[in-house]
């Protein structure tokens, strides 16, 4: 199997969105020469935002209700527009130290018609980990570490923009 060589792609923080007691850092992904398109971007956002209105069946395993644990408000939605589709990818953190991962995709001739691909277990790319690895850290050193405790505006305003 051969695979494509690898290429930076752009990665920049566009703006934080603040509704319904939630903020979302938003970012976009993109190859040289291209950009995510702006309705495929607000209609990402969107589509986000109405994930925090649906309430969830429980999932028990092991004594624990995981689609209980407690939110903090706070989460990540990569916008990427990619050599196959537009993908967007909705992190946001529960149980203290997890994330919740849901992933849409949508045709480049359609940027604004999302498709739920959740349920394929497919989350990830390399440029959008490198998001996740910024946020891990973020999330760590202005939330989780001693003396930092709770400090969500910190967090909020450490962004990545980076050619990777």
């Amino acid at each position: 199997m051969t695979f494509p060589l690898y290429e930076e792609r752009s990665i920049r923080h566009i703006r934080n969105v603040d509704r319904q007691n939630w903020t979302i850092k938003v970012y976009a992904i993109h190859q040289e020469g291209e950009s995510v398109p702006g309705q495929a971007l607000e209609t990402g956002i969107d589509l986000a935002f109405s994930r925090f209105d649906q309430s969830r069946e429980s999932v028990l395993a092991v004594g624990t209700d995981w689609n209980g644990l407690e939110t903090y408000g706070v989460g990540v939605l990569m916008v990427h527009l990619g050599r196959e589709a537009l993908f967007a990818i909705l992190a946001h953190w529960t149980g203290e130290n997890m994330l919740r991962q849901e992933t849409w995709v949508a045709s480049r001739e359609e940027p604004t018609r999302w498709e739920d691909i959740t349920p394929s277990g497919l989350t990830t790319c390399v440029w959008e980990l490198a998001v996740l690895c910024h946020e891990r850290q973020a999330w760590i050193e202005h939330v989780l570490r001693p003396g930092n405790l709770g400090a969500k505006a910190d967090y909020l305003n450490d962004v990545l923009n980076a050619d990777l």
